[in-house]
């Protein structure tokens, strides 16, 4: 548990660096235990010194730090539905397989006293990603102010209510990347394990996926959340070998966890069917066209609550 003294070591060496008061409690306040049990009081600063920069005029900062094998490579950005997509399906063209990874995202503020409709300065929400990256190709050099700003333009298409326009240009780098990928991948489906639960978080309903580590997986399936309204509050990703197992916490629009049993077996399903399009997808005749219409597909599996699976019966 986050103890008092790492609370006053944080306000101490915030002050220090010119940080504002209220930006370093509102980052103890709004971020979860387990965030802190991750990231020492040095890393904490260095997130706050990246959430400072953030604004209107500038949605994410991203910096990489050179290690054994690989780059810690940190996000931090303004929080909108559908952000963390972006972010895994970049890494993804530029080549970064992702080995471990944590996502945290700022908890709705509590209101103060007798305030019902705060300014939309006080609702704003940050998360901070970070990723431990390995190149596929590490004789290929990393343009990271290029990669930056790559996304800062994805990120600003997304805020600006272009979605559908950033996650079109994402789309056809990807394609790209799954024809190169195609001569290296196995011929036979690997096995996915799905598991959900609504007891090991207060907030948040989780999902652990099991299974072989499959290109762009991460990048379609928190995509395919997003586009159904269903927010990712928290990640944990563990590559071992070519086994990868990934933690999501997610919530609906308003908060809250996932508990119709509909809605939580068409997640499961939508992961299932993810993984297995994305291994198959290189080998399409026309990978972009066929990524196009598996998009509706998935549409039909999270039709509303009272509509008939036409596909399914």
């Amino acid at each position: 548990m986050r103890s008092t003294s790492t609370q006053q070591v944080i306000q101490r060496l915030g002050t220090a660096r010119g940080l504002p008061a209220s930006l370093i409690s509102d980052h103890l306040a709004r971020l979860p235990e387990s965030y802190f049990a991750k990231h020492g009081p040095s890393a904490v600063i260095q997130h706050l010194e990246l959430i400072q920069h953030l604004g209107s005029e500038r949605h994410c900062q991203l910096v990489a730090e050179r290690q054994e094998d690989g780059y810690l490579v940190t996000v931090a950005a303004l929080d909108q539905l559908g952000a963390f997509s972006l972010i895994a399906g970049l890494l993804a063209v530029w080549g970064l397989s992702i080995q471990q990874g944590e996502a945290f995202t700022y908890a709705p503020p509590a209101l103060p006293l007798g305030v019902r409709r705060p300014p939309a300065h006080y609702l704003r929400r940050y998360f901070v990603d970070t990723f431990g990256v390995r190149p596929t190709d590490p004789s290929q050099p990393i343009d990271w102010t290029r990669l930056r700003d790559e996304l800062e333009e994805l990120l600003t298409l997304a805020a600006q209510g272009q979605m559908a326009e950033a996650r079109r240009r994402l789309n056809v780098r990807v394609v790209e990347l799954l024809r190169r990928a195609t001569a290296t991948l196995p011929p036979e489906l690997a096995p996915l394990e799905v598991k959900v639960s609504n007891d090991q978080s207060p907030e948040y309903t989780v999902l652990d996926i099991t299974g072989e580590d499959t290109v762009a997986f991460l990048y379609e399936f928190t995509n395919a959340l997003a586009m159904r309204g269903i927010y990712l509050g928290r990640l944990a990703i563990n590559t071992v070998g070519t086994k990868v197992h990934d933690r999501l916490y997610v919530a609906d629009t308003q908060g809250k966890k996932l508990t119709s049993r509909r809605r939580l077996a068409d997640v499961t399903l939508a992961a299932v069917l993810l993984k297995h399009f994305t291994h198959l997808l290189p080998r399409a005749a026309d990978p972009e066209l066929a990524l196009a219409n598996f998009d509706q597909f998935i549409d039909q599996v999270f039709a509303p609550e009272g509509e008939e699976h036409s596909s399914f019966n």
